[in-house]
C-alpha cells in the first residue's frame, strides 16, 4: 500500500447520466443491457482505462467515474467526453441515448422508476423502503460528484471549511431543471425548490395516517428551521408530533473546550442579534455567539462574511479588555475529525481563521459579586459562595 494522498493530492469526479430514448426522450431503464454488454459480466461495472462505468439506484441512470484518483483534472474532461461518445454508441442500436440536464423535465417518478435488480439490488430495496426513492430527488435526477483527497484530521477541517465556501455557488453555476412533470416552473434549478419542500414532505405521509420520523443534522430544534416548520405545521392540523433533543453545537463546545455552564453562567446570542438589539452581557458570566462568520447576512448564506467582527470585537472589548483571550469553535460533524478551535485575544478576533459555521466563545474575565442581603437570608457562609 502506497503513502496515504495528502490535501488535494488525489482528484475523482463521478457524473450521473440519465438513459433516454433516442426518439421520444422518455426514461429508459435498460442500463444493465449496456453495462454488462460492455463488461462481459453482471456485476455492473465496466473498467474502460481512466474512466469506469457503473450501475446507480435506478435503472434509467448510469454513472462515469475517474477509475483512480487523479492528481490533476488535465484531460479529465476529454476522457469523459470519449466514454460519452462510446456509451451513446453502444446505446443507438437500443434506440437510446445519454441526455444531461439536472433533473428530467417530463419523468413521472411514480409511474416510471425501476430500481437496479441484480448484485446489490437489496440495498437499493431498503433505501426505497426506508426513504420513498420514487420520487424527484431520488430517482429522478442528475449529479455531479467531486472527491477531494485528505492525508489527517486537521487536512479534513482545512478541506471542510474550504467547500462550505464554494458549496452556495455550486446550484447557481449547474441551474438546469426548469421543468419537472411537463411544466415550466419558473425557476431556474427546480432541485432547489424539492429540496426547500422539506416540511410538507415530511407532513404529507403523516397526513395521510403514516408514521414519520425525520432526521436532522445536530440537534433538529437548534438552527434548523424545517424541523420546526414541520412541527408547527403537524400540530396545526391536529397531528400529534414530538420533536426528539440529540447532541448539538452546544454539547459538542462544552465538551471540546472543556467547560460547564454551571460554573459561570452561560448567555447565548445569535451574533447579528447580540449587535443588532444591544443585548446584555458581563464579565461574570461566559458569553457564546453563534454564526460569527455571517454577521449581517439575513438571506441564503454564500460565504464567510467577516466585515462586521470589529463591532463584536468592540462591544467585547468594551466590557472584558483587548487582551481578554476567547475562542472561536466550530463542531467536527465527523467522528474522524477534529474541532476547529482558535484561541485569540479580542483584539485580533477580526483577523481569527471564521468560517460560516463558527462559533465564538467568550470566557468570563472577573468573578460574580456577591450580594450579601441575600445570601444572609439564604445562610450562605463566605466559604460556600
Amino acid at each position: 500500500m502506497g503513502e496515504p494522498l495528502r490535501l488535494f493530492e488525489g482528484l475523482g469526479l463521478e457524473l450521473e447520466l440519465m438513459i433516454v430514448d433516442a426518439a421520444t426522450l422518455d426514461v429508459r431503464p435498460i442500463a444493465d443491457q449496456v453495462l454488462f454488454a460492455a463488461s462481459g459480466n453482471r456485476s455492473g461495472d465496466h473498467e474502460n482505462g481512466r474512466i469506469s462505468w457503473s450501475n446507480e439506484l435506478v435503472l434509467h441512470l448510469v454513472e462515469l467515474k475517474t477509475s483512480a484518483p487523479e492528481r490533476e483534472l488535465a484531460g479529465v474532461g476529454a476522457s469523459f467526453q470519449e466514454n460519452v461518445r462510446e456509451l451513446d454508441e453502444r446505446l443507438a442500436p437500443l434506440g437510446a441515448r445519454l441526455m444531461p440536464t439536472g433533473m428530467h423535465p417530463w419523468m413521472d417518478p411514480r409511474r416510471e422508476t425501476v430500481l437496479w435488480p441484480h448484485d446489490y439490488s437489496e440495498v437499493y430495496r431498503a433505501y426505497d423502503r426506508l426513504f420513498d426513492c420514487r420520487r424527484h430527488g431520488w430517482a429522478n435526477l442528475q449529479s455531479v460528484h467531486l472527491n477531494l483527497s485528505f492525508g489527517d484530521d486537521q487536512e479534513f477541517g482545512r478541506l471542510h471549511a474550504a467547500a462550505r465556501l464554494v458549496l452556495p455557488l455550486v446550484p447557481a453555476l449547474a441551474a438546469s431543471s426548469p421543468m419537472v412533470e411537463g411544466q415550466l416552473t419558473g425557476l431556474a434549478d427546480t432541485r432547489l425548490e424539492v429540496y426547500d419542500r422539506m416540511a410538507a414532505e415530511i407532513v404529507a405521509p403523516a397526513r395521510a395516517g403514516r408514521r414519520v420520523c425525520a432526521a436532522f443534522y445536530g440537534n433538529p430544534a437548534m438552527f434548523a428551521r424545517p424541523a420546526h416548520e414541520a412541527v408547527r405545521c403537524a400540530r396545526r392540523e391536529g397531528i400529534r408530533v414530538k420533536m426528539l433533543p440529540a447532541v448539538s453545537a452546544v454539547d459538542c463546545l462544552v465538551v471540546d473546550l472543556g467547560v460547564d455552564p454551571g460554573d459561570h453562567g452561560w448567555l447565548s446570542y445569535e451574533a447579528t442579534d447580540f449587535l443588532l438589539h444591544g443585548r446584555p452581557f458581563d464579565a461574570a458570566c461566559a458569553l457564546v455567539l453563534w454564526q460569527i462568520g455571517v454577521i449581517g447576512e439575513l438571506g441564503p448564506v454564500t460565504g464567510v462574511s467577516l466585515g462586521h467582527l470589529g463591532l463584536v470585537a468592540d462591544r467585547l472589548a468594551a466590557v472584558h479588555g483587548a487582551d481578554h483571550e476567547v475562542v472561536v469553535y466550530e463542531a467536527s460533524p465527523y467522528p474522524i475529525a477534529a474541532p476547529l478551535i482558535e484561541r485569540v485575544p479580542i483584539r485580533d478576533l477580526a483577523a481569527a481563521r471564521v468560517t460560516p459555521l463558527a462559533t465564538l466563545y467568550v470566557p468570563p474575565s472577573a468573578s460574580p459579586a456577591v450580594d450579601e442581603s441575600v445570601a444572609a437570608r439564604l445562610g450562605l457562609a463566605p466559604a460556600s459562595r
